[in-house]
C-alpha cells in the first residue's frame, strides 16, 4: 500500500518500534509507541510532508509498523485513510478565515 505520508498512524496508533535505529530490529530494542504519542521516527512538520527514518532500513519489513497496512490491498494501492486525510487537509487550507461565516 502507498502511504501518503499524512502522519496520521505514527501520531495514532500504539504499536511496538524500534527504539534506537542503529541496534536494528531486536527484542531489547522494542519500546511502545502510545496512541496520541507522536513517533521519534517521524519526520517531517505536516501532511504529506510527513517521512519515517526507518523506511529505509533493510530491516523495516520486519516491524510491526511495517505490518499495520491493511489487508487484501495490493501493493500500488493508496492508503485510503491518507486519502482522505489529505482531502480534509486541502479543503481546509482553501478556507477563507478572513470572511465572517
Amino acid at each position: 500500500m502507498k502511504c501518503l505520508k499524512c502522519g496520521y498512524c505514527c501520531h495514532q496508533l500504539t504499536v511496538p518500534i524500534v527504539d534506537v535505529k542503529k541496534k536494528g530490529i531486536a527484542e531489547a530494542n522494542m519500546i511502545v509507541k502510545i496512541r496520541g504519542q507522536r513517533c521519534p521516527h517521524l519526520k517531517g512538520d505536516g501532511p504529506g510532508e510527513f517521512t519515517c527514518a526507518l523506511h529505509g532500513e533493510k530491516w523495516y519489513k520486519d516491524t510491526p509498523c511495517a505490518g499495520h497496512g491493511r489487508d487484501n490491498v495490493l501493493p500500488d494501492d493508496t492508503c485510503a485513510l491518507g486519502a482522505y486525510i489529505m482531502e480534509c487537509v486541502k479543503a481546509l487550507s482553501q478556507v477563507d478565515t478572513t470572511k465572517p461565516a
